[in-house]
């Protein structure tokens, strides 16, 4: 079960900057190929989808989603407190589909909420259920709001805390703007059961703004929850011959490895 302790300065330290990390003092170059028309969720390979939105002025850069069918999938967390860059953490598990950074982590490089990887226990300390969401990546690919859901943590393989939930029942789940913004990575279930993972690499959002955005109704997203963000957001991806990163600026002990089905 998952145990409960709630750090109001860490939440609070969390949610005003986007990020629980380090940052690094280098900037990794971003390249997403290929480039898709804002209205498209195109079919990329077989049962993976990708949906590029441009943000408006002021703002420039887009949102890039990648969603995939649980059908032919498997999703999994990979943990070490020896921190990768997320291009580096895709050379480990060289035959992943896609690596994203994962959840937020301490300064130690230790979880910063509850996380479960190969049926384990991996952390020492949780936030609070009604404060935060578990993301579920395996027996079954899933978004737990534990403000009004149950989660039996002693059932899961792969499960992880991170906050806030930002669009519950396909409507926007963040009411007020700090107006802090920062790079973004976050995850979903969209309206036909398929996981979307979303990186906002090459520009910033405040956490009300990404909110607003994801719970448009062409987006078809169910329910969304924000990941470590700033510094740690990256991702790498190989499919076929297309590759795409946009790599983490920093080293993150957390990422999120997508599988092909054997």
């Amino acid at each position: 079960m998952f145990r409960i302790f709630f750090c109001v300065f860490l939440l609070g330290s969390l949610m005003s900057f986007g990020f629980g990390c380090t940052p690094a003092s280098t900037k990794m170059p971003i390249s997403h190929t290929p480039v898709l028309k804002q209205q498209d969720w195109a079919m990329i390979a077989n049962g993976i989808q990708q949906k590029s939105v441009s943000l408006s002025s002021p703002q420039t850069g887009h949102l890039l989603l990648t969603a995939f069918d649980p059908k032919q999938f498997d999703f999994r967390f990979a943990y070490s407190t020896s921190s990768k860059t997320v291009t580096e953490w895709h050379q480990v598990f060289s035959s992943a589909v896609a690596v994203f950074n994962g959840s937020y982590f301490h300064e130690d490089k230790t979880p910063s909420g509850d996380l479960i990887t190969q049926g384990k226990d991996a952390s020492s300390r949780a936030f609070d259920l009604d404060k935060s969401a578990v993301l579920e990546l395996a027996p079954q690919f899933r978004i737990v709001d534990t403000l009004n859901q149950p989660f039996d943590a002693a059932a899961s393989q792969e499960a992880a805390q991170s906050f806030p939930m930002l669009v519950r029942r396909g409507q926007s789940a963040v009411l007020e703007d700090s107006g802090k913004t920062a790079r973004r990575t976050f995850v979903g279930v969209r309206n036909d059961g398929w996981a979307v993972f979303g990186v906002l690499a090459d520009s910033e959002l405040s956490l009300f703004q990404l909110s607003q955005k994801l719970s448009q109704t062409d987006l078809q997203m169910q329910t969304a929850l924000n990941l470590d963000g700033g510094p740690s957001t990256g991702y790498s991806f190989t499919a076929g011959n297309i590759e795409q990163v946009a790599n983490s600026f920093t080293q993150v002990p957390i990422s999120i490895i997508v599988d092909q089905k054997k």
